[in-house]
């Protein structure tokens, strides 16, 4: 499992519509047993944004539309890009889904966030 999961999940607590997501610095994951770790060399990684029970994401990010950028690939390290928020208020789910140059294909982080009209109304 990733060391920075609660890093993630703490940052897309809440959005604010229409505002750029934006933090001090990208959200960073490890895909790392610190004995083991997990090559990404070759791999597509997706973010689907979605409501809950829907199959049509809001919001897709990945490495194929730089929404995604492997930062090591040799150590399982990847980040999300800043993007702006143009997905309407509301709570909504996400998953990240690596699919590894072999084919192999897993949803490592999945969770929920809410976003907001205004940051006084979340």
């Amino acid at each position: 499992m990733a060391e920075e999961t609660l890093i993630f999940e703490e940052a897309v607590k809440y959005h604010i519509k229409e505002r750029a997501y934006k933090t001090t610095a990208n959200i960073a994951f490890t895909l790392v047993d610190p004995n083991h770790p997990e090559n990404l060399e070759g791999a597509t990684i997706k973010m689907w944004i979605a409501k809950p029970g829907t199959h049509t994401p809001a919001k897709e990010l990945s490495t194929e539309n730089a929404g995604i950028v492997i930062t090591d690939a040799a150590l399982g390290k990847f980040s999300l890009v800043p993007f702006y928020v143009d997905i309407p208020p509301g709570n909504y789910v996400y998953d990240i889904k690596i699919i590894y140059a072999n084919g192999d294909n897993f949803i490592r982080f999945e969770g929920k966030y809410e976003i907001c009209q205004t940051a006084t109304k979340c």
